[in-house]
């Protein structure tokens, strides 16, 4: 439950972030949760669709690597990595930098990569180096207690209205609860939309 109640306040984050009221709907929260036992993936599934109500999207998705959301990138933490290579740095510096997506993604999950320097092998571990992650377009990106959270923030024209739709449906039933009429007659979003498609 803490991963659920930490996705939803980062991905609440991503919307002021990048300007979009939560009564706009989106299309995915993807949620990044490393090493997922079996455990926690049958919690996650439990509550997907009760997150994607709380973040007003139309779909989320929990994955374990960063495929689809963003590019990853490392650099040498200097403070930590100088203590295990010492005068190699520059040369180790150069191979850390250049390496694949799929090795830096292995350093993101917590494993250790082999570099081989000259002649020098060196293990590269988590704590030796920063990961740096680049959203995909379209994307907003925030990490913390353990997760990262990416959040499709595009919205288009039918989510426009999607959200107008749902706004005069709240007016409307709350202006019948005000009048003392009941609900059993709750309007439907798509009716919303076409009522206020009609020319007065």
């Amino acid at each position: 439950m803490t991963a659920i109640l930490s996705a939803a306040r980062l991905g609440r984050a991503l919307r002021e972030r990048a300007k979009v009221r939560t009564t706009i709907p989106l299309a995915t929260l993807k949620v990044l949760v490393p090493r997922m036992d079996p455990a926690v993936r049958t919690q996650l599934a439990a509550i997907q669709g009760l997150l994607a109500d709380e973040m007003n999207v139309d779909e989320v998705q929990f994955v374990s690597d960063t495929t689809g959301l963003a590019t990853l990138t490392a650099k040498p933490n200097f403070p930590v990595l100088g203590k295990k290579v010492g005068k190699a740095m520059k040369a180790v510096q150069a191979a850390i930098e250049g390496l694949s997506e799929t090795r830096v993604q292995s350093l993101a999950n917590g494993e250790s990569v082999g570099l081989r320097v000259g002649t020098e092998d060196f293990a590269i571990g988590p704590d030796d180096v920063r990961i740096i992650a680049q959203p995909l377009p379209g994307l907003v990106v925030e990490s913390g207690d353990g997760i990262t959270v990416a959040l499709d923030a595009k919205v288009d024209e039918s989510r426009l209205r999607r959200a107008r739709a749902r706004e005069f449906k709240r007016a409307v039933n709350q202006a019948r609860r005000d009048a003392g009429f009941g609900l059993s007659g709750d309007l439907h979003d798509r009716d919303c939309s076409r009522a206020r498609a009609r020319p007065s």
